[in-house]
């Protein structure tokens, strides 16, 4: 059964050319964005986490809950 579930997103403008969200991004304030997100995000409790960052970068956050 899973009981959490992780997303990462870089909330970073113009990171990927080809990106629509990444385009869009470069458009307007990122950090505007990650708030918003995050404030939505919070209607659905404690089982979802969202790591802002980028997923190379933020893998090390899981190498201790998967990795054994």
């Amino acid at each position: 059964m899973i009981t959490e579930h992780h997303g990462i997103d870089p909330f970073m403008g113009g990171y990927d050319a080809g990106d629509v969200m990444s385009n869009r991004l470069a458009e307007s304030n990122s950090s505007s964005w990650a708030s918003a997100v995050l404030r939505l995000l919070g209607d659905f409790g404690c089982r979802f986490q969202l790591h802002v960052g980028n997923s190379v970068d933020m893998s090390t956050d899981f190498s201790s809950i998967y990795l054994t």
